[in-house]
């Protein structure tokens, strides 16, 4: 006779280390489940601290401890330089661990490793030298509020004073800032992108973040109070990323495509927030009263096996499109191959959609969770509206991906942003 699981049994596939592909050539290994562990092992802290970190606005000073402690902030840092050099798909559960205990602290580990990234595929040899040394994490705000133009002069650039740049998550934490910048010649042509290493010592944070996603993130306004000269081995330029010319001397796990590698830290988290909403969500139905219905146990009602069924699956699918699209970007990386345009852009899509299917599974959750989850002080509320910041993000935007996508589909390059011939995918 078949026996009624346990309520441990019953979310066992919550606490599974997430299968692994061998696609990239990344099985399992002990080493990297030790880093995946460490993250898990943070979650019930970060779970009691987080309403603390949503009054603060930022992490608590426990939490960023912990981090560190843990090698978490270093994560795309290369091994010569102290860090873990982590592939992908291991990134990829560390993250989702880390959402499934705070949204903001996920977000924040992956902006800041997402940054260890971009210093090393867009700076000079000396300059990604000096930034990895440092072992002090960046923030990289991409879209200017007020713009402040960059001008070559001798020995560098020079950046004009008052630009501010929203979105620095992990402000607190940064030593370093990594804004976008266009550069413009004598007679103010357009000549490239940049992304100048810029100490946080030159820069002001302005505390403007009130959001009600990812609140805890500390993601303020960065601005340049003064004119800033940045020496030539700290200045990043776009086009040395877009034209893929960063494959031939950057480190071997950051020979992957640039766009999708540089924010790929976000991508995971919704699959995080994800299993974390399903694990509340079945600890509230058990004993628990349907109002307006006859059921006294919501966990025995056939609503909740079709809502808590429908949304595992959703979740399960959400991350097998995640790990299929970071297996992808880890092959890549090993083989150092230029990728075309089409798998460039298959590949966002994965991840994008991976974000849509993950929140509409939280959705499903927190619309039968009852109206005690609008409590402010409710995690679901929490994780319903931390749930919305990835697929709205620009990198992951859904429709954005899936527009790009189709156009590729049908025999067209996707409407996507470019650096003269180079399609920012």
């Amino acid at each position: 006779m078949a026996t009624t699981p346990s309520a441990g049994e019953k979310t066992f596939f919550l606490n599974d280390i997430p299968p692994f592909t061998s696609l990239g050539g990344m099985p399992l290994s002990p080493e990297r489940e030790e880093v995946i562990m460490r993250a898990r092992d943070m979650v019930p802290a970060l779970r009691e601290r987080r309403l603390e970190t949503k009054a603060l606005r930022r992490l608590p000073d426990a939490t960023a401890e912990e981090l560190r402690a843990n090698g978490l902030l270093n994560l795309r840092l290369p091994r010569e330089h102290g860090g873990i050099e982590i592939d992908n798909q291991t990134y990829a559960a560390v993250i989702a661990e880390l959402a499934r205990g705070c949204g903001s602290t996920a977000w924040t580990v992956g902006i800041i490793n997402d940054v260890w990234f971009l210093g090393g595929t867009v700076l000079p040899p000396e300059g990604r030298e000096e930034f990895f040394a440092s072992g002090l994490p960046g923030t990289a705000p991409f879209y200017p509020r007020k713009v402040a133009k960059g001008r070559k002069v001798e020995g560098g650039v020079r950046i004009e004073a008052g630009g501010e740049w929203p979105w620095a998550s992990g402000s607190q934490l940064a030593g370093w800032v990594m804004p976008r910048v266009d550069l413009f010649n004598e007679n103010d042509e357009f000549v490239d992108t940049l992304a100048p290493l810029i100490p946080m010592e030159d820069c002001e944070i302005l505390d403007e973040w009130h959001m009600l996603a990812m609140g805890g993130s500390a993601s303020n306004v960065i601005r340049i109070k003064d004119e800033v000269f940045v020496p030539d081995h700290r200045v990043g330029y776009m086009s040395r990323v877009l034209t893929n010319s960063h494959i031939t001397d950057v480190p071997d796990f950051m020979r992957q495509p640039w766009l999708t590698g540089v924010i790929y830290g976000l991508a995971p988290i919704s699959v995080g927030l994800g299993r974390a909403a399903l694990e509340i969500y079945l600890e509230r139905a058990a004993g628990r009263p349907i109002a307006s219905t006859t059921y006294l146990d919501k966990s025995a009602a056939v609503r909740t096996h079709l809502i808590a069924a429908e949304a595992a699956q959703k979740i399960d699918a959400a991350d097998l499109l995640l790990h299929r699209g970071c297996a992808r970007l880890d092959m890549w990386a090993a083989t150092g191959e230029d990728v075309s345009v089409a798998d460039r852009t298959k590949t966002r899509a994965d991840l994008g959609y991976a974000g849509k299917l993950a929140q509409e599974a939280v959705n499903m959750l927190m619309m039968d969770a009852g109206a005690s989850a609008l409590d402010d002080a409710s995690p679901l509320s929490t994780i319903a509206a931390d749930s919305l910041a990835m697929p709205m993000h620009a990198a992951f935007n859904v429709t954005t991906t899936l527009e790009n996508y189709g156009a590729v589909l049908n025999g067209h390059m996707p409407p996507a942003m470019a650096l003269g011939d180079h399609v920012f995918v």
